[in-house]
């Protein structure tokens, strides 16, 4: 069976993070190319700095690029995209429909990754047209990469404002905690390391554990004990805070598709 073919519109964090994560798989049922103004010395690819270069019609197309910047080039890619060439969105914001303006007979699939999908453990959002509408390969190409969660448009906004800037969510935890260690009188590195190693580790034993967050949580935590007393501060107002900032990171990638 012939590889598919699959062309990559831009290599900055997030493209490159995607690259990075097949190139680590081998994806063997995929043969890339990447468009990038800038060439990549760390992926051995073919690349091209211009779409001009490219010949003939990729089975995907990824359009890995900030929504304002889509709106300028996506005309200069209708030659290379033929009706079976399937649109794959990786633009915040933009939406099935308007890709279907450019190209009404192709199939589109919006796609959010996060960065994870670099080591692959990433988790990816996919929606297309149709509550129930599934593509089997482009499933495949982004499991290589981590997990997959198929959903509705009309749910992917806030959802990219959670799986998609979650890692941020996280970093920013491992951040503070890593600043609370260093007034420890614990030198900076180590700190960091140390942050770290807490959040991972908590990570992977919830990743193999039977047993829910809640649970997880509810079993560190002794009744009156010095976890308890901790988290009688946070608990109160995080879920509120979290619910705040999920509801304005979705209302940003909204806007973003204006």
């Amino acid at each position: 069976m012939s590889k598919h073919r699959v062309l990559v519109i831009g290599c900055g964090a997030m493209g490159g993070s995607l690259v990075r994560g097949w190139v680590n798989t081998g994806a063997q049922d995929f043969d890339f190319e990447i468009v990038t103004p800038t060439p990549r010395t760390d992926f051995h690819l073919l690349q091209h700095q211009s779409v001009s270069t490219y010949k003939g019609h990729p089975d995907i197309i990824i359009f890995a690029v900030k929504p304002q910047i889509l709106d300028k080039i996506i005309k200069d890619y209708m030659p290379v995209i033929s009706p079976d060439t399937t649109i794959v969105s990786v633009a915040a914001g933009k939406t099935i429909d308007f890709f279907t303006k450019h190209f009404p007979k192709n199939k589109i699939v919006r796609a959010m990754p996060n960065l994870p999908v670099s080591v692959n453990q990433g988790v990816t959002l996919l929606t297309m047209a149709g509550n129930t509408a599934r593509h089997s390969v482009v499933e495949t190409l982004f499991s290589q990469v981590g997990s997959c969660f198929w959903v509705s448009e009309k749910s992917f906004d806030s959802l990219t404002a959670l799986t998609g800037s979650g890692p941020a969510y996280i970093y920013l935890l491992t951040e503070i905690l890593g600043k609370i260690i260093t007034m420890q009188d614990i030198d900076k590195t180590e700190a960091i390391d140390m942050a770290k190693a807490l959040v991972s580790g908590s990570a992977e034993l919830m990743r193999h554990s039977i047993k829910s967050p809640e649970e997880l949580r509810q079993a560190v935590t002794s009744p009156k004990g010095v976890t308890a007393a901790a988290l009688s501060v946070l608990m109160p107002d995080m879920q509120k805070l979290f619910d705040k900032a999920i509801s304005d990171a979705a209302k940003r990638s909204k806007e973003l598709s204006k």
